[in-house]
């Protein structure tokens, strides 16, 4: 039996698409934020990265603001009290991210269903929580020390897809539902 095709996006969305994103136009006076492919060996999986920076020193923290889709993400984030990788669940009410001093993340949005396929975790339990990657990941070592130390996002993205392509994946069938 062939596997079914799944949608893939072969590029991030759009430097001026704004879906989801709460007051735009204001936010971008806050922060910055860039999108990257996903590249084919983890493209089934992954919908794309993203890498967003802010620099708020002298100034008022700013409070962006995100209505979620259901998927999950994994982050690797430096700001004044947050270094590290982190597994953000699924999201069920409007993120919210406070933006003070200096502070950067670079993301990885996985599909609707991927995240759980790519793990075969029951990725409930993290609904509406953050925990720190190596709780969810164990065998993650020090990705979220190489990626944040790497200044490029191109190159932070090849460091993640080298992660993510040398993980075993088991065929989930359910995944295929939820792709087609």
């Amino acid at each position: 039996m062939s596997r079914p095709e799944f949608p893939v996006r072969r590029a991030a969305p759009a430097a001026d698409d704004r879906k989801a994103i709460l007051h735009p136009h204001e936010q971008e006076r806050y922060r910055t934020l860039e999108r990257l492919p996903a590249g084919p060996a983890v493209a089934e999986y992954v919908e794309w990265y993203w890498a967003v920076r802010w620099d708020m020193r002298g100034r008022a923290p700013y409070f962006a603001e995100v209505l979620p889709f259901p998927c999950v993400h994994l982050t690797f984030e430096r700001d004044g009290d947050r270094f590290g990788g982190f597994v953000n669940g699924v999201c069920t009410r409007k993120y919210v991210r406070e933006l003070a001093g200096r502070g950067e993340t670079f993301g990885v949005r996985f599909r609707p269903g991927g995240f759980g396929a790519f793990t075969g975790l029951d990725v409930g339990g993290l609904r509406d929580r953050a925990v720190p990657a190596a709780e969810v990941l164990p065998d993650i070592g020090d990705l979220a020390d190489r990626v944040l130390a790497t200044p490029a996002d191109a190159d932070r993205r090849r460091s993640v897809e080298d992660y993510l392509r040398a993980r075993t994946r088991r065929e989930d069938p359910n995944y295929r539902l939820v792709l087609r």
